[in-house]
């Protein structure tokens, strides 16, 4: 069963495992908030949360951060609007969204938070899965692909796939068109080919009739 019990905001870490992080920028805190409050965007979390507080309806899951504190496994734009609307700045200089004024005694409220953590993986795969991959809400596609590659462990024949798919709700096309479109972009990487623009939805969507391999050696039973 999951452990809930309460943290300290100043003790939670974006995790560098996050789908949408789709560059590798290592234990970067301040990458990772600039890129949730700029690229992704958090301004409907500063408004709802500044008018109503933070509701515990979606649980925020963590995990253990080897240098002390933890990790967000869910929840990391909640944790970015947090910090902001306590104080909390990226390190880098550049501009950040609106802020609401939220008073003194609300700010000191959302300092301490309950999240949870302990989660058994087949379990946190399958919440993760249907919140953010099979329901579309919040990743992106270039997210959910990221998601279901890291996901897959490394082993992509059917038999494991339509096992994946099952539990994400989805089924074994849609499930190959995600990794077909994450190693695209990981060679676009590679490449150094402008990355943006391959990750549109609609180039996503393109790759239902590519192969199964790509230049990156990774391999899925036709």
């Amino acid at each position: 069963m999951p452990n809930k019990f309460s943290a300290q905001l100043k003790d939670l870490f974006f995790d560098p495992h996050n789908p949408r992080l789709l560059a590798d920028v290592g234990d970067d805190q301040t990458k990772m908030f600039r890129y949730l409050i700029t690229d992704i965007g958090v301004d409907d979390l500063l408004q709802s949360i500044s008018a109503s507080g933070l509701f515990n309806a979606d649980p925020i899951i963590v995990r253990q951060r080897p240098a002390g504190g933890h990790f967000v496994i869910e929840g990391n734009r909640r944790i970015a609007a947090l910090k902001l609307l306590t104080g909390e700045r990226p390190q880098d200089q550049l501009a950040i969204p609106t802020i609401p004024e939220v008073s003194p005694e609300f700010a000191e409220s959302v300092k301490t938070i309950e999240v949870e953590s302990g989660w058994p993986e087949d379990l946190l795969e399958a919440y993760l899965g249907y919140k953010h991959v099979t329901a579309a809400r919040e990743w992106s596609p270039e997210a959910k692909a990221k998601f279901v590659f890291e996901h897959a462990r490394g082993d992509f024949s059917n038999e494991k796939l339509r096992r994946f798919a099952k539990t994400l709700g989805t089924n074994l096309a849609t499930l190959k068109r995600w990794l077909i479109a994450y190693l695209t972009l990981k060679e676009a990487e590679i490449q150094r080919q402008p990355l943006r623009e391959a990750t549109s939805a609609r180039f996503i969507r393109s790759l239902a009739g590519g192969k199964l391999e790509s230049s990156c050696n990774y391999k899925m039973t036709p």
